[in-house]
């Protein structure tokens, strides 16, 4: 069984100078270990750690010791038979993270300098030596070779500092910081402790026909459906706080029957057991506000999706959007094949339309923005935030060519 997450963000214009909000280090290119080095090291990941420094750093002390240094949690990289000959990372990652896809590294709007220092390991040994090297702060695409006591690292990489003005898309209304508390609180008691959660009625019975998807299959990418929804926010204006979450979850359901109508897949039926996990699920997104991370045990399938702004498109077209989102991932997916781990590139796709999958419940988590950058969220405390968790039972994508060949199937109509 895999999962897949999605991860769509919107910020917001200020009229403030344009100024550094954050620093990710975004890795995209390295390779180390050889096939006839990795016997018994199967199973491991290379582990990345990142450390930006003043120009006061002592090289002769360790940078994670160092009041002048601020340091990156471990990061994972790829397996080491995925990383050879080597472990590749879309270009895209300098613009948008997806923690499926991505290997990038995070700051604070505040890093004390800009001198940079990675350190490598295999599972839990340190691959690198010294431990601790130095590389160039660039914003440049760049190609350094790190030392190791075996074949050495070579790592292509590059610096993205975000600014306020990177973010504009939606106009803003300031507003005060006790409308900020009031909508915590609010929300808090809406659903954010397990004990005041209750489930959803089970969705009415609207239904939906192809001409309510004609204007999204078009929609051939991540950034094009992220466009759409800034385009309708707009016009539709919906007020975080205020947001029809059951109506949204209705929506998301029929519009999935939709597009597995297309596919000849039998139609889901809402489960409130499912809903209560992705519930759940949802919450703990919405008040880490961090990167998207799916929930382990994996007990079910699971979609992620998240996205923000000042304003919210209505429930209809959020759910279109986000079964759109998913769908598209379909593009060119050859249905006499099976090539295994592409559920990295279709993992939305396959699950949506597999056949064998029967229920779904729908988490949702609305939280304000935060004025704090995190690893995958640059800082924007105007926006409210959406969690989207969709959880699938049975699971899908399980990685044999049988299962796949029986449960995705091409378009009948």
């Amino acid at each position: 069984m895999v999962i897949a997450a999605l991860f769509l963000f919107t910020f917001l214009e200020s009229s403030f100078a344009a100024s550094p909000s954050g620093i990710t280090v975004s890795v995209l290119r390295y390779s180390g270990l050889k096939y006839t080095e990795i016997e018994n090291l199967e199973s491991l990941y290379y582990n990345f750690e990142f450390c930006l420094c003043s120009v006061k750093f002592d090289k002769r002390s360790l940078p994670i010791r160092s009041k002048e240094c601020e340091c990156s949690q471990q990061k994972r990289g790829k397996s080491v038979v995925q990383s050879i000959p080597s472990a590749l990372y879309p270009s895209s990652c300098l613009i948008q993270d997806d923690s499926n896809k991505c290997l990038n590294i995070g700051f604070s709007s505040k890093p004390p300098g800009k001198r940079v220092f990675v350190k490598v390991l295999v599972g839990r040994s340190v691959y690198t030596v010294p431990t601790w090297q130095e590389i160039t702060y660039t914003k440049r695409k760049s190609a350094v070779t790190l030392t190791s006591a075996g074949t050495d690292l070579k790592l292509t990489y590059s610096v993205v500092e975000t600014t306020e003005r990177d973010f504009e898309q939606l106009p803003f209304f300031k507003f005060h910081g006790s409308i900020i508390k009031k909508a915590l609180k609010e929300m808090s008691n809406s659903g954010s402790k397990d004990e005041n959660w209750a489930p959803t009625s089970k969705p009415d019975s609207t239904k939906h026909s192809f001409n309510d998807i004609r204007e999204v299959l078009p929609l051939k990418s991540v950034d094009q459906v992220r466009r759409f929804i800034v385009d309708r926010s707009r016009v539709d204006r919906s007020e975080p706080m205020s947001f029809d979450v059951a109506s949204l979850r209705n929506h998301i359901l029929n519009f999935h029957n939709l597009y597995r109508d297309k596919h000849d897949a039998p139609a889901l039926t809402y489960d409130s057991g499912l809903e209560r996990a992705a519930q759940r699920w949802a919450e703990n997104l919405g008040n880490q506000k961090n990167c998207l991370v799916h929930e382990k045990p994996r007990v079910y399938g699971e979609n992620l999706f998240f996205f923000g702004a000042r304003f919210f498109a209505s429930p209809e077209t959020m759910a279109k959007a986000i079964t759109q989102s998913f769908y598209l991932e379909g593009n060119g997916y050859n249905y006499n094949s099976w090539i295994p781990f592409n559920y990295f590139k279709t993992g939305h796709f396959t699950q949506l339309i597999w056949q064998k999958t029967r229920r779904i419940g729908v988490g949702v988590a609305i939280r304000p923005g935060s004025s704090k950058r995190t690893a995958c969220m640059p800082a924007s405390k105007r926006s409210f935030l959406i969690y989207v968790v969709v959880k699938y039972d049975p699971a899908g994508n399980f990685q044999t060519s049988h299962e796949y060949k029986t449960n995705v199937r091409p378009p009948i109509r």
